[in-house]
């Protein structure tokens, strides 16, 4: 039923008419005001009815014409049954694609992001004590839950499907991921309306998915990782993926020298820089990771050709590769901060690695294609180049690590009286060094640099 339009009113459409008909009759002339507003209500009455026709007409024609869709969309015509599912899949969170619909059956390609852009690396715990942590998720964690987001997804587009077209009893879901240019088709099922209606809201979507006909997915390992399905008994859905892969690779072709930086998209958080923030501002190395890759992004974004672009592209991925590394040791030292600090760094870590990972995937994708232009001998020959930068730079991080771990010692050492000089031993050193690192003074990697020292 297409929604009524409201009637046209009577009241306005008068005003307005007598407004116009009296603008131009002198104030006090009277009779002449009240014969303008007799012939404006004729008018007005003349031009309402007039507009409830017009509404009465177009109210007639969109309820046919809606009535027509619907006639066409329950005798299960083609064409209708896809713009309506393509209208219904605009709004979905995981983009779905409707690509076939015929004899009371629909195919639907679930668009499913790859598993780095959707379950973040990091997940919130509590310790045996109580306190509140970040954890850094396992693989097995990881692998479950992107399951878990496959099946649910599936789920429910297939419902909404079966929803918005009732000439529909089946549902052929294929869920792929996109990598680049190809496309690995990660689940093949079939869901029927009449066990979608009986299964009931409670059923898990993952026994739902696993229950679909001639269902295809599979789990390897240890660590349940989903892999790509061998599709050489659905031909069909093959011939589809194989026809999407060739457009994303002409669309995702060797960009040119002018658009190499256009795309890349930065990530809409402003993350605050490492150096600012307690506790994470400790970890001297990954400290010097940012800084120099921060240093390179602006090199490669002005770079003249696509060697000197590759040469600074090199250097901003290794340095986020190693930075990514170098986070697990930074949430794992989270457990010995408390109050406010700990929010903080909590929420930072969040923040840097859901945008490092968005970042980093964009950038090794541009390095890929900058190393398809310049050859793999080239691009192999400026790696090596870059790499002593990051040894130098290494360097560079533990010196200055020592130089603030012996401020800190020296500015803590009690002054000796010159009449009693007091000798202390390695002993007692390392015992002190375990004060200051026990209450947070220092970190354990900078406890044990000194230690080692000590020692020998």
């Amino acid at each position: 039923m297409v929604a009524q339009e409201s009637p046209p009113n009577l009241e306005e459409i008068a005003s307005r008419h007598t407004r116009e008909a009296v603008k131009d009759v002198r104030l006090f002339d009277r009779a002449g005001r009240r014969r303008a507003r007799e012939e404006a209500r004729e008018r007005a009455q003349a031009a309402y009815e007039v507009e409830l026709e017009q509404r009465t007409r177009r109210q007639g024609e969109a309820q046919r014409q809606a009535d027509a869709w619907w006639s066409l969309l329950t005798d299960g015509d083609a064409v209708t049954a896809l713009g309506a599912l393509e209208q219904a899949f605009e709004d979905n969170q995981v983009p779905a694609v409707a690509i076939d619909s015929e004899g009371g059956r629909a195919t639907v390609l679930l668009l499913l992001p790859a598993m780095e852009d959707l379950i973040p690396a990091n997940a919130y715990d509590i310790t045996p004590g109580g306190k509140p942590t970040v954890r850094r998720r396992t693989k097995t964690d990881r692998n479950t839950t992107y399951a878990a987001v496959l099946a649910s997804q599936a789920v429910a587009t297939a419902k909404e499907a079966l929803a918005v077209v009732p000439s529909i009893d089946y549902v052929t879901l294929a869920a792929v991921r996109r990598r680049q240019t190809s496309l690995d088709a990660l689940y093949v099922g079939t869901f029927c309306r009449s066990e979608l209606e009986t299964a009931g809201s409670q059923t898990c979507p993952l026994e739902q998915q696993f229950a679909t006909a001639g269902a295809l997915i599979e789990q390897r390992g240890r660590s349940h990782e989903l892999q790509p399905l061998d599709l050489s008994q659905e031909p069909g859905l093959a011939q589809v993926l194989s026809e999407i892969e060739e457009g994303l690779a002409s669309h995702n072709a060797p960009l040119p020298p002018s658009a190499a930086t256009a795309a890349i998209e930065p990530t809409e958080t402003v993350v605050r820089p490492a150096a600012e923030i307690p506790h994470v501002c400790d970890a001297a190395w990954f400290v010097a990771l940012e800084e120099l890759r921060t240093r390179a992004l602006p090199e490669y974004e002005g770079a003249a050709d696509d060697v000197d672009r590759l040469r600074h592209l090199l250097v901003v991925t290794n340095a986020y590769q190693m930075q990514i590394d170098e986070m697990s040791d930074i949430v794992d030292g989270l457990s010995d901060v408390e109050g406010q600090d700990f929010i903080v760094a909590r929420d930072w870590v969040n923040q840097w690695t859901d945008a490092a990972e968005q970042e980093f995937a964009a950038y090794a994708d541009q390095q890929k294609a900058l190393v398809s232009r310049v050859g793999s001998d080239a691009a192999q020959q400026l790696a090596d180049e870059v790499g002593p930068l990051f040894e130098k730079t290494k360097q560079g991080a533990m010196a200055k690590m020592e130089a603030r771990l012996e401020e800190l010692r020296a500015s803590l050492e009690p002054q000796a009286s010159p009449a009693a000089p007091q000798q202390r031993t390695v002993v007692d050193e390392i015992a002190r060094l375990a004060s200051l690192r026990d209450s947070g003074a220092l970190t354990d990697d900078e406890f044990q640099t000194l230690k080692s020292r000590l020692i020998g």
